[in-house]
């Protein structure tokens, strides 16, 4: 299984979010990443794609477009 995100940011060691890029608007999150979430812990997670409304998965992970992304969350994330 491949387990891995795109972009994982951390403060020091510590990992804060995991961000996952797709080209495609109906991203499939798969095993690998949710393995990944689960091995660093990170409470904040994102897939962004190039078009589509903001929503959250029942995995608690946000689908956004690179816009959202950039003015919505990236300076919350702490």
């Amino acid at each position: 299984m491949r387990a891995e995100y795109d972009i994982v940011l951390a403060k020091g060691i510590h990992p804060l979010a995991c961000i996952e890029v797709k080209l495609n608007n109906a991203p499939t999150i798969s095993k690998g990443n949710m393995q990944s979430v689960a091995d660093l812990k990170t409470k904040k997670n994102f897939v962004v794609v190039p078009d589509v409304e903001e929503y959250k998965t029942k995995d608690g992970i946000i689908i956004c477009n690179i816009a959202t992304f950039l003015t919505k969350y990236l300076l919350k994330i702490k």
